[in-house]
């Protein structure tokens, strides 16, 4: 992608399958984590989204208090 979004490229054909675009252009912060077939990606603008991995649908965001710059992690 152009640095703006979540983009999904399928792998036997290298065609782009769906492309999520954030509230701002260069918002995400490090790697996403993807379990279960949900993505999670963080924001320095402090939101936390989970995104379907096979369509690309925002799930949810949630803004959080203090800094979300960090990698998302499982515990």
């Amino acid at each position: 992608g152009d640095g703006t979004g979540l983009t999904a490229i399928d792998r036997k054909n290298g065609e782009i399958v769906w492309t999520f675009k954030g509230k701002s252009e260069n918002d995400w912060f490090g790697s996403p984590l993807v379990v279960d077939g949900v993505i999670y990606v963080t924001t320095y603008r402090r939101f936390v989204y989970a995104i379907s991995a096979e369509t690309g649908t925002q799930l949810w965001a949630y803004r959080v208090a203090g800094s979300a710059m960090a990698r998302p992690a499982l515990d």
